[in-house]
């Protein structure tokens, strides 16, 4: 497994930025592919597969066949596809959506706040990836 990690020009040139007349983010959100290991901190740590949607320097975005509460404290193993990298951090829910069409009823958006750990060096990693 390539453990190595993208310059943040490496990022701007796999991702596009997604617009927001209205969103109030300190940071660009980039649409990219990706896959991502969720766990609930909380016991019993239920695992749930998920995928990107877009990524900041402060959060992500992923869908999902599950809803997971808002406050939901949670692990996260993102694998981005056009580097072969990934990174592992933790965060919070902060938004729920319901995708759901006449076709799928169980699709779910997460928007999840990235939490600072002052120890771990892909949260480090990551913030410096995304924030340009």
């Amino acid at each position: 497994m390539d453990n190595s990690k993208s310059t943040p020009q490496d990022a701007k040139h796999s991702t596009r930025t997604v617009p927001g007349a209205n969103d109030r983010r300190d940071f660009n959100r980039m649409q990219t592919h990706g896959n991502v290991l969720l766990r609930v901190k909380t016991p019993p740590g239920t695992i749930y597969d998920a995928y990107l949607v877009d990524v900041s320097a402060s959060g992500i975005n992923i869908t999902l066949n599950e809803p997971i509460a808002i406050g939901t404290q949670i692990q996260l193993a993102v694998k981005f596809l056009e580097h072969n990298e990934h990174f592992f951090v933790c965060g919070v829910v902060a938004r729920l959506t319901h995708l759901g069409t006449e076709h799928t009823d169980n699709q779910y958006q997460l928007g999840v706040e990235l939490q600072y750990e002052k120890n771990n060096p892909d949260f480090h990693d990551w913030r410096a990836l995304f924030i340009a």
